[in-house]
């Protein structure tokens, strides 16, 4: 057995000793690095990174490292975050072609830290700092100093808000958007890819972005790669993530469900198929409803073309080089300020659903703040973070508690997702319903009203 290089033992007593949330990656640091140098490579190399025969093979610059001041610490998680864009799938990933390095980069980084931060409980790590150089910068005006979306926000989201009022001179709805971007890519599971370049398209023009690699990047090899090329403790990195158990559901959630039983699944064996996503996505937008507690609060975006002017930098790189557009690109915002009710059915009847739906749920994080409410024969509210755990209550199923649920807390429409396996009830309901159905339409007088609309998730 090859003898593990001095350093390398270092970071992984290091794992050990201070960072515990750090032992997903252990197998990883222990298996598959075959080599980590570290030798002086000049003033503006950081290290490289290639994978060869399901092996990292790592070089760092020690001047890189004199002139950073990096700590062990530090270089531990450097080398947790260029690893983590393997795990992530970045090098193989959609965009490796659609965009310019530097652009693609800065957007794969946004995900990488973010996943960090949570893995770190949300806690402040010091190699990120001086990315936040750059947001008192911002916050005078240089619009372009977008380096602190590479770092959590070092305030609390009311002093970011109050910051971002100050500044002036910035477009607005482009403010906005950043100040969004930011705050939303740090909470609890961050953002994936396809809302993260959503957004960076309208605050990063990618024909904006030079071409070459940051600065503060490693280089990562060229050569093509496929999944099956990783080494397994990489492809496995998800799996050791959600190896903790889920907390205990509170005693007076239990009280009360005669014979009800808890079952347990992981949302990760579940795929997240687009179209359902979004009809789920339809189906909220829909039954929002305003009754002045604001619970979904965000930004909602719509892209609209025009033959009328509106003139934005992509417009003008066009007219630079005498090219007319056919058509004017145009944002529109509008904020959600409505509450939000869905009832989802964890009885026995659905149980082949109850990760795939808890999948499509979590991965909306826009309607996060929503109020969701678990029922089989009775009715508990949950917090949007049970969908990832994955653990809930079961047993027969009654539509009539989620009737009466509905009336007590006088919503004026509610979301019901159902297979509607259940009798027809005797209480009944004036709010409006709308059914997600999972499977086959049942008779519709198992409802015992007429639904508003029906959606089938299949």
């Amino acid at each position: 057995m090859k003898k593990r290089e001095p350093k390398l033992s270092e970071l992984i007593e290091l794992i050990y000793d201070k960072h515990p949330k750090l032992l997903p990656f252990l197998d990883i640091f222990r298996k598959d690095i075959n080599s980590l140098q570290f030798v002086p490579l000049g003033e503006d190399a950081t290290a490289a990174i290639v994978l060869r025969n399901k092996k990292f093979d790592i070089v760092f610059n020690t001047e890189y490292i004199k002139r950073e001041k990096l700590s062990d610490e530090d270089i531990l998680w450097v080398l947790c975050h260029e690893i983590s864009h393997y795990i992530l799938g970045h090098l193989v990933s959609e965009y490796e072609k659609k965009y310019p390095p530097m652009f693609r980069n800065f957007g794969y980084d946004c995900q990488v830290n973010s996943m960090l931060y949570n893995i770190n409980e949300r806690k402040r790590i010091k190699v990120f700092d001086p990315n936040l150089e750059a947001y008192g910068e911002f916050l005078r005006g240089a619009e372009n100093e977008l380096y602190f979306l590479l770092a959590p926000p070092h305030l609390s989201e009311k002093e970011v808000r109050e910051d971002f009022e100050k500044v002036k001179n910035i477009d607005a709805e482009k403010l906005e958007l950043i100040k969004e971007f930011w705050l939303k890519n740090y909470r609890p599971n961050g953002l994936g890819l396809d809302e993260i370049f959503y957004y960076l398209e309208k605050i990063l023009p990618p024909e904006e972005t030079k071409s070459e690699t940051s600065e503060d990047e490693f280089e990562h090899q060229d050569e093509a790669f496929d999944e099956e090329d990783l080494p397994e403790s990489v492809r496995d990195f998800f799996d050791k993530l959600n190896e903790a158990p889920a907390p205990p559901l509170p005693e007076e959630i239990l009280e009360g469900f005669g014979d009800a039983f808890e079952i347990e699944f992981n949302i990760n064996d579940a795929e997240l198929n687009r179209r359902k996503l979004n009809i789920l996505r339809n189906a909220m937008r829909e039954v929002l409803f305003y009754d002045g507690r604001g619970a979904v609060r965000e930004l909602d975006f719509s892209r609209q073309r025009t033959v009328m002017p509106n003139v934005t930098r992509r417009e003008t790189l066009m007219l630079g080089y005498d090219i007319l557009p056919s058509f004017y690109e145009n944002t529109m915002l509008s904020e959600i300020g409505k509450t939000l009710a869905v009832y989802v059915d964890f009885s026995a009847s659905t149980f082949e659903y109850h990760a795939e739906v808890s999948k499509l749920i979590a991965s909306l994080e826009e309607f996060k703040s929503a109020r969701f409410f678990a029922f089989t024969e009775n009715v508990y509210e949950i917090d949007y973070k049970d969908f990832f755990r994955g653990k809930f209550i079961s047993g027969g199923t009654d539509i009539e508690p989620v009737y009466e649920h509905i009336n007590k807390n006088g919503f004026e429409k509610a979301l019901i997702i159902t297979d509607g396996e259940f009798s027809t009830p005797q209480l009944f309901t004036n709010a409006k319903v709308f059914i997600l159905l999972l499977g086959e339409f049942p008779n519709a007088g198992n409802f015992g009203i007429i639904p508003e609309k029906v959606w089938k998730l299949k």
